[in-house]
């Protein structure tokens, strides 16, 4: 795990200046929420769940993150900096955000194999369903949510997931910003979990 970590921190500071990315940075500060969770390689300091969107997008940004071949998906990018900015946030240790990113990395290809090779044949570009549910397993895990709200924050993620492979005939730098939708998607899943809102039982 902290090879997975050490290597998506470095693939994020060095995709942080590319063009997108710094549109994206711009995007995110323009409608800045307090908070302390940092942008990698910036001085800023916004919530968790902007932090997340902002450095997953970075560690999506030039195709160097690790990547699942059984479920054609890179779940790197959306668990290690969901993680990352809701354990700073919420003050957990270092123990509880590697233990956040095993889940989280556990729901996300558990999920992509169950649904490998259909999205991507079906035109759905899997990291951007998949990340939905990486980012809800780490962000139940670092809420400590008990195994009934876990269920309800993955299933409530189903609701989310989205992202079709159109980039890919047509252009476009949308799907750099795939990772940061479906991370920040999946932490507010895991909030309405939280507040009692609950999802189909039978999502899978």
């Amino acid at each position: 795990v902290s090879c997975l970590l050490r290597d998506q921190l470095a693939v994020q500071i060095g995709s942080a200046r590319l063009p997108w990315s710094q549109q994206i940075l711009e995007f995110a500060l323009a409608r800045r929420t307090p908070g302390i969770s940092r942008i990698v390689a910036s001085p800023h300091r916004v919530n968790a769940v902007d932090a997340a969107f902002v450095n997953a997008i970075y560690g999506h940004g030039f195709e160097y993150d690790d990547a699942h071949r059984a479920s054609a998906s890179h779940p790197g990018c959306c668990v290690v900096p969901a993680a990352l900015a809701l354990g700073e946030a919420l003050g957990s240790s270092l123990d509880e955000v590697m233990i956040a990113i095993v889940a989280g990395y556990e729901a996300y290809t558990g999920i992509g194999c169950l649904a490998a090779p259909d999205l991507l044949k079906r035109g759905f570009h899997p990291h951007a369903v998949l990340s939905n549910f990486g980012a809800a397993a780490v962000a139940a895990k670092l809420h400590r949510l008990d195994e009934e709200a876990t269920l309800h924050a993955l299933a409530i993620a189903l609701s989310h997931a989205a992202g079709t492979t159109e980039y890919s005939s047509t252009g476009g730098s949308i799907k750099r910003v795939h990772a940061g939708l479906g991370v920040r998607n999946g932490l507010l899943a895991a909030e309405m979990a939280r507040a009692g809102i609950t999802g189909p039982r039978a999502f899978l």
